[in-house]
């Protein structure tokens, strides 16, 4: 969990900064964002499982990143309901709405990296690289 939270605060300390993103899209910075947890969830991982090999690790994430990316679908719109719901709260009850922009935002970028490493870190400590 410290690598989780020391990799959100160096990629937002990276990506606050964004003069050397500046000229590259969005692609770019997904792909900067996803290489980036999997190397901190691989070094997590090596925190409580040294003796485990990188090849092992990177079957452990495929398989996590496979497991995810099938209940992305239904998690987002799951998430997005209560969004949904919340807003139309705030807007009824007068309140401002501007608050949710960055969980929203922030949630849409990194939630499918957050997931993808909780699952992969969960498997990989584990140990079994068969599917569950």
């Amino acid at each position: 969990l410290t690598a989780f939270f020391t990799c959100w605060l160096m990629l937002w300390l990276l990506l606050r900064e964004q003069s050397w993103l500046e000229g590259h899209q969005l692609p770019f910075r997904i792909l900067v964002v996803s290489f980036t947890y999997y190397w901190a969830c691989y070094l997590d991982v090596r925190w409580f499982r040294p003796e485990i090999l990188h090849a092992d690790f990177a079957l452990h994430f495929a398989i996590a990143s496979g497991q995810a990316l099938v209940l992305l679908p239904l998690v987002m719109m799951v998430v997005a309901a209560a969004c949904l719901a919340l807003l139309t709260a705030l807007e009824a009850a007068n309140l401002p709405t501007a608050w949710l922009n960055w969980p929203v935002y922030y949630g849409v970028m990194y939630g499918p990296c957050c997931s993808i490493y909780f699952i992969a870190k969960k498997r990989a400590t584990a140990g079994s690289a068969l599917p569950r």
